[in-house]
């Protein structure tokens, strides 16, 4: 096994984190866009976050971690 074949498990975690964060912000969203112009608007940003994220785009991923994450955790607490 080369240094390029090694999977970095951490970072596959942290990737799969952060789809999951999306995901579950876009499930939330899905419901309210209909009737709604600013989810819609949420809605719209998510997936395209989510369609275009890649393990190799660390920047995006931890901004999903920093900003997303803090918005699902607002709406969970309300």
């Amino acid at each position: 096994m080369t240094e390029r074949d090694r999977i970095d498990i951490g970072a596959v975690a942290y990737f799969e984190a952060a789809q999951h964060i999306l995901s579950t912000l876009i499930g939330y969203a899905i419901p309210r866009a209909a009737n709604d112009a600013h989810w819609a608007r949420q809605l719209d940003q998510w997936t395209q976050q989510l369609n275009n994220l890649t393990p190799s785009d660390k920047a995006a991923i931890a901004r999903v971690h920093m900003v997303d994450a803090a918005t699902l955790a607002r709406l969970v607490s309300l």
